[in-house]
């Protein structure tokens, strides 16, 4: 074996065991899906996941729950019995990347329908070499519908951004997502 071929046989080991830090269901047919209806393998389509095979140390469901739903026909219910508080990929959740202007405002809407979890949601610009996120934590235990909102201030910057929301459920219990929307303000 050439010392080539040795360094691109180590390089291919190494992250072919790298693990990946969320799943998702693409379909570039459906837009946002905020109310999270289309769905493949019990996942909506086009949001990124941190899921059970991605969280190795948390103990929770993901599921589709047609049951309790504030619009259309399901929501997005996460059954948590042990997770992390760090957040992240590191905690259950999902997030998504939007396309933004720089200088305008945007709102994040959401339902939310909680039982016992601590709850962090953020919504931030971010690119190559900057992240700023805005932050809300959820902790109270509602069992009707609340709607949550975050709104975050774009900043002109010399990189191309995105705009980033990130949903994480930080402790044990149950909650329901439902009615996502983005849009300026």
């Amino acid at each position: 074996m050439t010392q080539f071929s040795l360094k691109i046989f180590i390089f291919a080991f190494i992250f072919s065991a790298c693990s990946p830090m969320s799943e998702i269901q693409l379909d570039p047919t459906i837009d946002l899906n905020g109310g999270f209806e289309q769905s493949k393998n019990e996942l909506p389509y086009n949001w990124y996941f941190y899921t059970p095979k991605t969280v190795k140390k948390s103990e929770f469901k993901i599921f589709l729950d047609q049951n309790i739903y504030k619009e259309g026909k399901q929501s997005l219910h996460f059954s948590v019995t042990k997770c992390s508080q760090t957040g992240g990929h590191l905690s259950p959740g999902f997030s998504q990347e939007f396309s933004m202007e720089a200088g305008k405002k945007y709102t994040v809407l959401f339902w939310l329908k909680n039982k016992g979890c601590q709850i962090s949601a953020k919504l931030g610009q971010i690119s190559i070499k900057t992240g700023d996120y805005k932050v809300i934590k959820v902790d109270k235990n509602n069992n009707e519908w609340e709607l949550i909102s975050l709104i975050y201030q774009t900043k002109k910057t010399e990189n191309p951004s995105k705009l980033r929301f990130e949903f994480n459920v930080l402790s044990k219990g149950e909650c329901w997502v439902d009615g996502f929307e983005i849009k300026p303000l």
